[in-house]
């Protein structure tokens, strides 16, 4: 298996993405190509609204992917464990 997609309508207005990709697939941009095309859907089917990922802090590789595809840091949660990434 490379990897897989989640995709959750988790309220009227917010969309959840998750992802995980198989180590060995690490640094070929399959990431990247994946979630531009979960995106690209999000955008055409679910104009408005808003596109969520939760991240562990620690994993500056998930964070350099969503930061190349547009996402922003929106908040931390409480447990500070985690980010939340919104575009």
């Amino acid at each position: 298996m490379i990897g897989t997609i989640t995709f959750m309508n988790i309220t009227e207005t917010t969309v959840e993405v998750g992802y995980v990709l198989n180590k060995e697939y690490w640094g070929m941009d399959i990431g990247t190509m994946a979630l531009t095309r979960v995106l690209n859907f999000t955008y055409r089917w679910h104009k408005g609204k808003s596109i969520i990922v939760i991240v562990d802090k620690e994993n500056e590789a998930s964070q350099g992917l969503l930061k190349k595809c547009g996402f922003e840091i929106d908040k931390r949660v409480k447990d500070d464990i985690h980010l939340i990434f919104k575009i």
